[in-house]
Parts: structure tokens; C-alpha cells; sequence
């Protein structure tokens, strides 16, 4: 078993920039199980069995590591380094910090799976083990020297969702209570415990206008900045959901003036329970009209909540039948994917360009079925154009 890593440039995918050829112990068995992430002019990619890290400029090996012994089972990185997690028996995963210039072995630290959950998060100079369900105990470690800094409980137990979108910033730990919950409570709700203040807690709850009950739909993120896209919990239909921006200095959050979501508005690439990051702190909701006969899509500045345009998407109700995702938006242009039904029933996906501030028609195209569907596609923002992968192939457009 053997393989090949490659490197393509943001302006040409016709050919490589650079080949770096991978012993076996760095092939997974199965397309989709390698790990990757980057870092200031290097990338770090890991099988379930070993890691390398490679220059991004011309793919030469920096350096390499593999665990003693079990499963590489994932990667993190911070300021000066990689975490990698090994599971190494059914009862016990080690946390092993490696030096990201060099692929020194650091320090290690060992918890039992059971207790706690896979996914952590590490940001500034911490990292956070979350319980598993229905557990409350808590480990936040000094991400320098592998000791416990703080150890505590939650007020309640967490699930998947709020786990897998916390994150550390301001130097607190930011534990969104997203609605995909089981028993999630009536309120929106967002935890927040100051790291630096021996884990003082406190919780934010995200009302609407009306004071009914309210779910915690998403979290928006572009650079430094947080959004939350709180809706309504039952009650009356005409009820509307808004988004609220997450201060996190002074642990408080406010609702921005101008944008309203009633049941029938979607924001597009969100869905319940997720997180999300955003080429620009703009978003894009599509509105559903006249029983589904009438589609509006309209854009806003989360800045200032101010709409920036508004336009009619169509008429036929079978048009947008699956999931957009996430627009992507460069320089002068915001590419949006959708599928639609065509000729003989056949579906057909299309790319269409729209100047970000204007809303103008800047033109469209119909993608190659080997993509896929909408809902099988992702979009980049790469500069002028935008990098569309999908289920066989990928594609530089502008």
C-alpha cells in the first residue's frame, strides 16, 4: 500500500505544485479517514497510525511521529503546537502535545473515554475535556505543561452539539447550549467560564422580543467575532427568531437591530445545532413564500443588521428541494449552489455569481454532475474565484 500527497495552487488545479510521496504507515484504509490541519507555513497530515508534517511550499518533510502504541484517533493545534489523541485501549486516550517546529514529544496526558468526550478544545493557553453525557466533572490543562489548571462541574449535563461548537476566547471557555439537545431547556442559553479567574462561571440567556421559549438554532464565527441564531420554541406560528452577537470580552451578548427570522426563513448553510465560520460577516436568507410557490433570498451586513438587497430566487416549488451550502465570498462576488428539478423530472445543479452588496445578477452556470448535488458540495472563497468540491471532482471557477 502505498501513496501520493499533492499540493495545488489557488489560481491552477491542472497540475501539482509539488509531490510528496507517503510510506504506508500514513495511508488509512479507507478514502476520508486522513487527518489534516495548517499552520504558519506548514501542514500536518495523520493516519490512524503516524503523522508528518510538511513544508506548504514545496511539501518537504519536517518532521514525523507515531504513537508507541493504539490509534492515532485525532488532531489540534495552538501556538507552538499539535495535540494528538491516541486512543490507546478501550479505557484509556493520551493527549500527546508535540513542539510544531521540531516533533518533540512535550508532555502527555491520559483520561478515560468513558468520563469524558473525544472532542476537545484548545485555544490560548488551555485545553478542555468535556464530560460524556450525563456526566458534569470538567478538566481544563495548562496547554504548556500538561498539568490540571482548573477542574470543576457544569450546572448540567452537555450534549454533542454544544461540545463539538465550544470553543476558548477572551480567556473563557464557551459552551453554546445548541438546540439539538435532548431536553434542552425553554431558554438559549451559552455558558461562560473565565480560565483565568479560578473557572468562575455564569450563563447568558439570549431572550426574544416576545419572552417564549427560545432554542439556540447556531453559532456564526468570522475572525474574532461571534453571532447566535436563536428561534422560537413553539408557541404561536408568526413568532420570529433573531441573531445576537456574543461579546465575549465582557461576557454578554445583544440582539442586532434589523434582522428577524420568521419559520420559514433559513439561513443559508446553517441547519439545527451547527457551527459555522464565514468568508465575510454577511449572510444570506432565503425566504419561503405563497405555500413554497415563491422563493426571496435577501442579504445582511452583521456588522450593523442593515439589509443589503433583496430579490425573487423563482416559482416553482420543486426548485430548491435540497440544502444550499454556505456561500462563499470573494473579492467581488458571492457564489451560491443550488439543485433544482429539470427537463423529465432530472435534477440539475447550478452555480450563481451575486455582487455582495448590490444583490445584481453577475450570471450562472450549470455544474457537472460528478459534484453532485447541493447538498453534497462546498464552497471556497479562494481570492476571485471560488474552489467548488464535490462528490468526484473539484473545480476552480471565477
Amino acid at each position: 500500500l502505498s501513496g501520493e500527497l499533492m499540493a495545488f495552487g489557488a489560481s491552477d488545479l491542472s497540475a501539482p505544485r509539488w509531490r510528496q510521496k507517503l510510506n504506508p504507515s500514513m495511508i488509512s484504509f479507507s478514502w476520508g479517514e486522513e487527518l489534516h490541519l495548517f499552520g504558519p507555513g506548514y501542514a500536518v497530515i495523520a493516519s490512524n497510525r503516524a503523522l508528518i508534517s510538511v513544508n506548504r511550499a514545496d511539501g518537504s518533510a519536517r518532521w514525523n511521529w507515531s504513537p508507541e502504541e493504539g490509534e492515532l484517533s485525532a488532531i489540534n493545534s495552538m501556538e507552538g503546537l499539535i495535540l494528538a489523541s491516541v486512543s490507546v485501549d478501550k479505557q484509556t486516550v493520551r493527549i500527546q502535545a508535540l513542539d510544531d517546529e521540531h516533533g518533540e514529544e512535550l508532555w502527555s496526558y491520559e483520561y478515560d473515554p468513558r468520563s469524558f468526550h473525544p472532542t476537545i478544545a484548545a485555544g490560548e493557553a488551555w485545553i478542555a475535556l468535556f464530560p460524556r453525557a450525563r456526566l458534569r466533572h470538567t478538566v481544563i490543562l495548562d496547554a504548556f505543561t500538561g498539568r490540571i489548571a482548573h477542574s470543576f462541574n457544569l450546572n448540567d449535563p452537555i450534549g454533542n452539539s454544544s461540545i463539538n461548537g465550544a470553543w476558548i476566547q477572551d480567556g473563557k471557555l464557551i459552551i453554546p447550549h445548541l438546540s439539538a439537545q435532548t431536553g434542552a431547556a425553554d431558554a438559549a442559553e451559552v455558558d461562560l467560564v473565565d480560565l483565568t479567574r479560578r473557572a468562575e462561571s455564569w450563563t447568558i440567556s439570549l431572550s426574544l422580543r416576545d419572552g417564549g421559549a427560545a432554542d439556540l438554532e447556531s453559532v456564526l464565527h468570522h475572525a474574532d467575532r461571534t453571532w447566535l441564531v436563536v428561534r422560537p420554541k413553539g408557541g404561536d406560528i408568526d413568532r420570529e427568531g433573531a441573531v445576537f452577537e456574543l461579546h465575549s470580552g465582557v461576557g454578554a451578548a445583544a440582539q442586532i437591530n434589523g434582522i428577524s427570522l420568521n419559520r420559514r426563513e433559513l439561513i443559508l448553510g446553517t441547519r439545527t445545532a451547527s457551527t459555522l465560520t464565514l468568508d465575510k460577516p454577511q449572510i444570506f436568507i432565503r425566504t419561503e413564500e405563497q405555500g413554497g410557490s415563491l422563493y426571496r433570498l435577501r442579504s445582511h451586513d452583521l456588522s450593523t443588521g442593515t439589509r443589503l438587497w433583496s430579490w425573487e430566487l423563482g416559482s416553482n416549488r420543486d426548485m430548491y428541494n435540497r440544502s444550499w451550502p454556505i456561500p462563499a465570498v470573494s473579492t467581488n462576488a458571492v457564489a451560491m449552489v443550488f439543485t433544482e428539478k429539470a427537463e423529465r423530472a432530472k435534477m440539475r445543479t447550478n452555480i450563481l455569481f451575486i455582487d455582495p452588496l448590490s444583490g445584481s445578477n453577475l450570471g450562472s452556470m450549470i455544474l457537472d454532475e460528478s459534484l453532485g448535488w447541493s447538498d453534497q458540495i462546498t464552497l471556497k472563497a479562494l481570492g476571485d474565484g471560488v474552489l467548488v468540491t464535490g462528490v468526484q471532482k473539484m473545480e476552480i471557477l471565477r
